[in-house]
């Protein structure tokens, strides 16, 4: 499949920070933001996420498809690190 076909499939939204989402999970005990939400989120090639601060969430991020991901956090809002998200290549050992 390519970006757009999973687009259509999963009636992914645009998302308001770039990109494509479809939310799959709201835990609505914990008010309107809810304890967690689980999204699918997309990048096509060439678009980008702008950035934006967590102050009351956790991120996790699992990486299914496509094109290495760059990952730019700030912890500190200073420095910058680095993570690349990309396919695992799982080999047997014997």
């Amino acid at each position: 499949m390519d970006a757009q076909a999973v687009i259509d499939t999963l009636g992914m939204q645009p998302h308001p920070e770039g990109g494509w989402f479809v939310e799959t999970f709201r835990d609505t005990a914990g008010g309107p933001r809810g304890h967690s939400t689980a999204i699918y989120y997309l990048l096509k090639a060439g678009e980008r996420s702008h950035w934006h601060r967590v102050r009351d969430a956790v991120e996790v991020w699992h990486y299914h498809a496509g094109a290495p991901l760059a990952l730019y956090r700030a912890p500190d809002g200073k420095t910058v690190e680095t993570i690349v998200l990309r396919a695992a290549r799982w080999r047997r050992e014997r």
